[in-house]
């Protein structure tokens, strides 16, 4: 091959290695940086193998077939990790990196090709996206935005500030964000909580590990323990006025990286009794009163230690790969979850037991699910788990583990408080700050309250009349007794146990963002004639909910003061035409039709895959004389069967759009869009017709700009 030839492509696979790494990035979070680096030289071998799909070659063109199912397994992967973490992270990302990841995009998509002779593969802006959107992950849990703190809202109040001085917030300025509260022991009079905390200290901020405050805000919370890492678990002693907390990551006596378990006072004023070294670094755990044990799980997945108490002896550890991002055990009962694992775990004390309870579903979604947060019911015996990255709420059987029902909530979901009067399930966005409340009867959401990112804890009150949750702003409590809306671009709703009022949907800036991505999606596939666009458009209106309301430069910081302005914009939003802003669609169909859509698409994909692949094996001297006529297939005046054959045909070019005779990745991506708009579309008009037919018209109004 001639060195004019050699170089674009040696520089295309230095530059796919680049964007393989990126988007493995995450990997850093377990392993080594070396393993990122090897995954993605390993990923590279199979893009740089999927070019013997055209060999003459029998034996290399399997290969090559191989290497390309492979290599679509890849990008299919990353493209799970960026639809996942967008609607959670997009609101890391600065300006500078959007133009880059833009740049890259066109890069990839041949539009420079007057300016740049290289086309770059798609691998890259696809890791700049994922790299940029989890190092915003990293870089924000150390800062706090003047934007959270003034879009907090009524009903939402601030009761316990992780800074003192957010009162001279302006809009746009970013501060240190501290320490900030983690998980919260409410005491039983209600008046009082004891919270733990993670971050860095700031003058005149939260100065250590465990902290008590009264919840009238009055008095700036008295700190115990020293400033280092995260501390976690809280646990009640019952018949003793001791509280005992976790915190890791701390140098121990022996020199490692371990943890300490405090005994703090219960009553006031907060002190330390007694502290006592372990070298794993436990996180959180259980006490059972019967047997006088205290069992702890560690943040390395790899056994339950369990410890004698009153005097913390050591008792031989369990090898179950088991943690605990939280956990609610009924001391009375003897039994009671770990939120951990795949979908949570039952536990007993006496005799200690652990269960797995994704054991016990034959489903498939069980064994790639993950658990951040879980409660559960004793009386109907049924655990409710939320599963984060695949966006799904679980109820399942205590005592089987078989899964009852599920409901589509949204990725990024973490702690879980069920409110059985009310037959409510509350949980936290944890990236994106908000509080919700879904309702187990209608299977629907009525209720989100921003409440500051990064949002670890949600519990009900010891009277139930409020909720208390934590972000990087604060403990903030949300009244439930004449509950009427939503704070940050949430939903307007009817107190609880009222019939639902009539919802609304306010638009949020961070739908700029949303547009921008499907802008991107159009230049690329052409996405924006039909609706493929829209779907996404749609999936991003739904997603972005509950993000940020922005505010005029000098905008009063109290929601006192805010109440009156957004009530007369409310007002005047719904007085405008209905066509010039908003669409207006039965209430279910906003969901239904981007799921559905989404789902439809990306079976669409799969079954391109597999045409891809024979006629890889079968047709590739078809393929070679027959450019002009699938680019004339992928008219917009062809069929749709013939669009569906040319979608086939789309997947191997945009995997191989360096290779010689092949179409550029530009149009076999515009023919696969294009192939996705009539899918989509034709489903948006079924599901459409069908929500009319079944619902009464409603007032609902999904925001499309």
């Amino acid at each position: 091959m001639p060195r004019s030839r050699r170089c674009p492509h040696v520089l295309a696979g230095i530059l796919f290695f680049i964007g393989a790494a990126l988007c493995d990035c995450f990997l850093t979070s377990v392993y080594p940086g070396w393993v990122v680096l090897a995954a993605a030289a390993v990923c590279t071998a199979v893009w740089a193998a999927s070019g013997l799909a055209t060999s003459a070659r029998p034996g290399a063109r399997s290969a090559g077939l191989v290497a390309t199912l492979a290599l679509l397994a890849c990008y299919a992967f990353w493209l799970y990790l960026a639809v996942a973490f967008f609607p959670l992270l997009a609101w890391t990302l600065p300006i500078w990196l959007w133009i880059a990841i833009g740049t890259a995009t066109l890069l990839a998509a041949d539009m420079l090709g007057r300016f740049w002779p290289l086309q770059a593969p798609f691998a890259l802006p696809l890791g700049m996206l994922v790299a940029g959107l989890l190092s915003g992950w990293v870089r924000e849990e150390r800062l706090v935005r003047c934007d959270d703190f003034l879009a907090l809202a009524a009903p939402v109040e601030l009761v316990i500030p992780s800074r003192p001085d957010f009162a001279s917030c302006r809009p746009g300025e970013v501060r240190a964000a501290g320490r900030f509260p983690r998980t919260i022991w409410q005491a039983p009079e209600g008046d009082r909580v004891v919270f733990t905390t993670q971050g860095g200290p700031v003058p005149d901020g939260i100065d250590g590990a465990f902290c008590e405050a009264e919840l009238d805000g009055r008095v700036r919370p008295h700190c115990v323990g020293p400033p280092i890492n995260k501390s976690q678990g809280l646990t009640e002693l019952p018949g003793r006025d001791v509280l005992l907390a976790l915190q890791w990551g701390l140098t121990t006596p022996t020199g490692s990286r371990g943890a300490a378990v405090y005994e703090l006072s219960r009553d006031r004023p907060l002190r330390v009794l007694a502290q006592h070294w372990f070298d794993q670094p436990l996180g959180d755990g259980f006490y059972e009163p019967r047997n006088h044990v205290f069992y702890l799980f560690s943040d390395e997945v790899d056994a339950v230690y369990p410890v004698q108490l009153p005097d913390f002896t050591a008792l031989p550890n369990m090898p179950i790969p088991c943690a605990a991002g939280e956990g609610h055990y009924d001391m009375q009962r003897g039994e009671g979850v770990a939120c951990g694992g795949h979908t949570g775990a039952a536990i007993r004390g006496d005799p200690f037991a652990l269960r797995f309870l994704a054991d016990g579903s034959p489903s498939l979604l069980e064994r790639v699910s993950m658990s951040w947060g879980c409660d559960w019911d004793p009386q109907t015996r049924m655990v409710y788990s939320t599963l984060p990255n695949l966006g799904l709420l679980d109820r399942i059987h205590y005592d089987t583990g078989v899964v009852d029902q599920r409901w589509w909530v949204g990725f990024g979901m973490r702690s879980v408080e069920y409110d059985r009067p009310r037959r409510r399930v509350y949980f936290t966005n944890f990236l994106r700050g908000d509080v919700v409340a879904f309702d187990e009867l209608s299977g629907r959401e009525v209720g989100r309250w921003f409440v500051g990112r990064f949002s670890r804890w949600v519990r009900l009150t010891p009277d139930r009349s409020a909720l208390l949750a934590t972000g990087n702003l604060g403990i903030v409590r949300i009244p439930l007794t004449h509950w009427r809306g939503a704070g940050r671009g949430g939903r307007i709703r009817a107190p609880i146990g009222a019939p639902d009022g009539q919802r609304r949907r306010a638009r949020t800036p961070d739908m700029i963002g949303y547009a921008a991505l499907c802008v991107v999606v159009g230049v690329l596939g052409s996405a924006t004639s039909g609706c493929g666009g829209g779907a996404f458009v749609l999936l991003a209106a739904r997603a972005g909910r509950g993000n940020s309301v922005g505010y005029r430069s000098g905008a009063p910081s109290s929601a006192a003061a805010r109440a009156p302005r957004r009530s007369a914009a409310n007002a005047a939003s719904q007085t405008l035409p209905t066509a010039s802003r908003f669409w207006r669609v039965p209430t279910t169909s906003c969901s239904s039709v981007a799921i559905w859509a989404i789902a439809c698409s990306t079976a669409r994909a799969a079954l391109s895959a597999f045409s891809a692949a024979a006629r890889v094996a079968l047709l590739t001297p078809f393929w070679r004389s027959t450019v002009a006529t699938r680019r004339r297939m992928a008219s917009a005046s062809s069929p749709a069967w013939s669009r569906a054959m040319t979608l086939g045909d789309s997947a191997p070019n945009a995997v191989n759009g360096l290779r010689r005779g092949w179409p550029s990745f530009a149009t076999a991506f515009a023919s696969t869009s294009r192939a996705w708009s009539w899918t989509a579309s034709s489903l948006s008009r079924r599901a459409l017709a069908a929500d009319s037919a079944i619902s009464a018209p409603s007032s609902f109004r999904c925001a499309v700009t």
